[in-house]
């Protein structure tokens, strides 16, 4: 090996050494992988029912929008009460049931990442697992069991309610409610929000 072939082999050393060097105190510039950014959409009725069968899931609360009324979705969903009022308005000029939960998008105040944060917790119509609701409930057909139901109505109020419909052969206004004994200001409220009046429901 002539001293030529040295030199090169010494300076070829040389270079790694300091490219060695140069890794271990200065770092050098790290390998990093590309981070992919992908648009976050409005999940599908399909994905929403998905979400509620992921691992460690417990007993699921949905809300059917078609039944649920003012509170209930004030109190599931953590919502504004004028916001509720406005989805119970929108369901209404829908012809009274939503054929799909995105439609709530329609409504003014609802923004994507608003629906996003509430989408798993809501379905318009039966799916698997959630049996299908009886719609709204009428104050002139409903039953001991569903006035008891509505929060700061005990039994005492439910069967006052009840006498005087039967009575009256039905409540022919909200007004008519309110004048049951011990029926007024936050109990009727609660009422008409859980509640419809309907002028020709039958007689019990």
């Amino acid at each position: 090996m002539d001293r030529t072939e040295l030199a090169l082999i010494l300076a070829l050393l040389m270079i790694i050494m300091a490219g060695l060097a140069y890794q271990t105190y200065w770092g050098g510039i790290p390998e990093t992988e590309p981070v992919l950014v992908r648009p976050n959409p409005v999940p599908t009725p399909f994905e929403r029912v998905a979400d509620l069968l992921i691992e460690g899931a417990t007993t699921p609360i949905v809300i059917d929008l078609n039944a649920a009324t003012a509170l209930e979705l004030v109190r599931e969903l953590e919502i504004e009460p004028d916001l509720a009022k406005s989805i119970i308005s929108a369901r209404a000029r829908h012809g009274g049931r939503f054929e799909d939960p995105r439609d709530l998008l329609e409504i003014p105040g609802i923004s994507p990442d608003l629906y996003r944060a509430f989408a798993s917790r809501i379905a318009a119509g039966p799916i698997e697992g959630i049996a299908p609701s009886r719609g709204p409930l009428d104050i002139n057909t409903c039953t001991e069991d569903e006035l008891r139901a509505v929060p700061g109505l005990g039994p005492v109020l439910a069967q006052r309610i009840l006498d005087a419909r039967k009575k009256q052969g039905r409540f022919p206004s909200w007004e008519a409610v309110g004048e049951v004994p011990g029926v007024g200001g936050q109990r009727l409220q609660a009422l008409q929000s859980r509640f419809i009046l309907s002028a020709t429901a039958d007689a019990d």
